[in-house]
């Protein structure tokens, strides 16, 4: 029996073998452990619905903005597909390499052979800004799977490949907004303007655990720069209140010829006890959000195979013309012969980047010695 690659990809076992692989690159976050852990409850079970609705077609990939259980999902079924796909495509494009090593000992074989200069240049927009249209293009002829053709053009089209990150969205804990409720709790209980703090902690461990409020999660310093401002300016709001209410309350105390301190401090008290209620309503969250993308492996991993059989048309171009090319990602090298053998492979390149809706860039392509190529993959290049 013939299966298409995407009742394989679809699988519930092979989802079940992505899932742990997924959750080993995900940032240690508690909003995404939280996410995790509820998923795990039923974890077959919603693996299982997932199967269902990529084979219903119902599936929607997340977008910006979306909950962690989406973006799980998504992670999940990329992990999925690149599981399967690096084992269809288990032939390596003619001229790609793994490492720099066998980068350069190619070069050192084509040197061997009489080459005497090397083209260096880059792929434009490897492999995160390919054609798409071509990529499903050449996939439907590849594959001749329309599940797997209709899943990756929903991804295409809405970023979750080839686009940005996704990122995760999370509000930051207001620190002086949980300091300015604990006071005005404990004043208005004890009549007291000192923070009550646990016996088995003292004034330096206190002030650390407050600190440590800054944020739920991880932040950047930016963010936390970010939240040392918000504080200040709210401190600043707050004694400016506080000293509104008082020249009222003096004004009130004069016009009405009551200057007693009793008096006063039932003014105040009543004044103080409005500015709690308030404060006590309000959320104890900042307005400082912290964006955190998530870029993995996964979807790298994925988007590597795709633009490489989508390159593939490039390397067997080149090498079936004579030229040993030698490919880490997207960047070349062509060993050539002369000026004339430079000129015709630049020119064979142009016309196939040129099907493929590109142009190679003349600021980052140029002819070096073979010496010169070998140190600059060695420094340069990325694997």
């Amino acid at each position: 029996m013939t299966y298409l690659p995407s009742q394989l990809m679809f699988k519930t076992e092979n989802l079940l073998k992505a899932w742990p692989q997924v959750c080993a690159q995900l940032p240690d976050l508690p909003l995404i452990a939280q996410a995790i852990a509820s998923y795990e409850d039923d974890l077959r079970g919603n693996l299982h619905a997932l199967r269902t609705r990529l084979l219903r077609g119902t599936y929607h990939p997340a977008r910006q903005g979306a909950s962690i259980t989406a973006l799980l999902e998504d992670f999940v079924v990329q992990r999925a597909v690149g599981n399967v796909l690096e084992v269809l495509l288990t032939a390596s494009p003619p001229g790609a390499v793994s490492s720099r090593q066998a980068a350069i000992e190619r070069l050192q074989q084509a040197q061997a052979r009489g080459f005497r200069g090397v083209i260096l240049s880059e792929l434009p927009g490897y492999p995160h800004q390919l054609n798409c249209e071509l990529l499903l293009q050449r996939i439907a002829t590849q594959f001749a799977d329309e599940p797997l053709l209709a899943l990756l053009t929903l991804w295409c089209e809405t970023g979750a490949l080839f686009g940005e990150p996704p990122e995760v969205h999370h509000e930051t804990t207001g620190h002086i907004h949980q300091l300015t409720r604990a006071w005005l709790t404990n004043f208005l209980q004890t009549g007291r303007w000192t923070m009550g703090q646990p016996a088995d902690l003292n004034d330096e461990q206190f002030v650390a655990q407050v600190m440590a409020s800054f944020t739920t999660t991880r932040t950047s310093e930016t963010s936390r720069e970010e939240l040392r401002r918000a504080a200040w300016n709210r401190l600043v709001r707050a004694a400016a209140a506080t000293g509104a209410a008082l020249l009222v309350l003096y004004a009130a105390s004069r016009w009405l010829r009551r200057r007693t301190w009793p008096g006063s401090l039932t003014a105040l008290s009543a004044v103080a006890g409005l500015l709690g209620a308030y404060v006590l309503r309000q959320p104890q969250t900042s307005p400082v959000t912290t964006g955190i993308p998530l870029v993995l492996e996964t979807q790298k991993r994925l988007e590597t195979l795709l633009a490489d059989l989508l390159v593939r048309d490039f390397d067997l171009a080149l090498t079936q013309a004579g030229w040993p090319l030698v490919r880490i990602g997207g960047s070349f090298a062509i060993p050539v012969s002369n000026a004339q053998s430079a000129q015709a492979a630049l020119q064979l390149a142009q016309q196939v980047l040129g099907r493929m809706g590109e142009e190679l860039e003349s600021d980052r392509t140029s002819l070096v010695r073979f010496e010169d190529a070998q140190e600059l993959i060695s420094n340069h290049w990325v694997v």
